[in-house]
């Protein structure tokens, strides 16, 4: 990771919060944003001249840093809000418990969009085409 350093500032920031390449103002992320996009380096290097390789291949290796610090810190956390969340649910009323299940079924018919027919018609297609 010590190459990451030379070439990727994390003390000063894009407009988004996000780190710089050293000596420039281009932000690690809009480089990370157009390689994920299958844009070529040789674009990106023409786009940027400031850029090397190198600097392109420290973006990948920043970028797979903080993935593996961020999967390593679920993996300790993860437990701990389970724990938490079953902490809570032990604790709730039963009246708790019905409202907070009645809140959850509630956002069902937001979240699949409304549907084009009841079922009924797709039951029946299905039902005719068992019988065939």
């Amino acid at each position: 990771m010590d190459h990451v350093s030379e070439r990727i500032d994390t003390t000063v920031h894009d407009g988004n919060g996000g780190p710089v390449f050293r000596g420039t103002d281009i932000s690690v992320g809009e480089v990370l944003r157009k390689l994920a996009a299958r844009q070529s380096r040789e674009s990106i290097l023409d786009a940027h001249p400031e850029l090397s390789g190198d600097d392109l291949a420290a973006a990948v290796d920043y970028d797979r840093a903080l993935t593996r610090r961020w999967v390593e810190q679920w993996a300790v956390t993860g437990p701990l809000l389970e724990e938490i969340k079953r902490r809570e649910l032990r604790e709730m009323t039963l009246a708790a418990r019905q409202q907070a299940i009645e809140a959850v079924l509630s956002l069902a018919p937001i979240a699949t969009g409304p549907r084009s027919t009841s079922g009924l018609v797709e039951l029946q297609r299905w039902l005719a085409r068992s019988r065939a």
